[in-house]
C-alpha cells in the first residue's frame, strides 16, 4: 500500500481505484446479462488497472545503489529521530496512543528485525515518514538501505 497513499499523486491512484472497480461491475453487469462484447468492457477495466500500477509504480525505487556498508551506530540515530516518535512502546506522536500496526522500534533488535519493512517503507518508496513530517533526507535513506543491504549488523 505505501505506492498508494505515500504516492504524491495518491488522490489519482485512489480515483482510478473506484473507476476500475466500477468498470468491472458494469462488466459483470453486462456479462450476467447475455450480451457480453469482450472488444471494450474487459478492456477498460484492465486498461485502467495497468495505468494505476503505472502511476504507483513511478514512486518505486529499484535501483537504489548499494554503497559502503553502514555502522548502526549510523542508523540508530537515523531511526530514533525519524521512526521512534511513533514507532515506539510508548509514542511521543501526538497522533498515536500505540504504535502503529504494533511496529516498534526501542531497541537494536526491534530495528533489526523489522529491517524489510523499513527498507520497503523509507527507502525503498519514501511512503514513511508518513508525508515525511521529520524531512529525512536522501542520505539518510541511503544509510538505511546500505546498512540493510550489508545484513543489518548491530555491531
Amino acid at each position: 500500500y505505501p505506492m498508494t497513499y505515500g504516492h504524491p499523486h495518491a488522490w489519482v491512484i485512489a480515483l482510478g481505484v473506484v473507476l476500475a472497480g466500477g468498470l468491472a461491475r458494469h462488466f459483470f453487469n453486462i456479462h450476467n446479462t447475455g450480451k457480453l462484447d469482450w472488444s471494450a468492457k474487459a478492456a477498460l477495466p484492465a486498461a485502467a488497472l495497468v495505468g494505476l500500477a503505472t502511476i504507483g509504480f513511478a514512486n518505486w525505487r529499484p535501483d537504489i545503489r548499494i554503497g559502503e556498508p553502514v555502522a548502526f551506530s549510523v542508523v540508530q540515530p537515523i531511526v530514533a529521530k525519524h521512526c521512534s516518535t511513533c514507532h515506539a512502546a510508548a509514542p511521543i506522536h501526538e497522533a498515536f496512543e500505540a504504535p502503529p500496526k504494533g511496529i516498534v522500534f526501542d531497541t537494536p533488535a526491534d530495528i533489526r528485525n523489522f529491517a524489510a519493512q523499513i527498507r520497503a517503507q523509507s527507502v525503498l518508496t519514501e511512503a514513511m515518514p508518513l508525508g515525511n513530517e521529520t524531512e529525512m533526507t536522501a542520505d539518510e535513506r541511503q544509510a538505511l538501505g546500505n546498512w540493510i543491504a550489508g545484513g543489518a549488523p548491530l555491531e
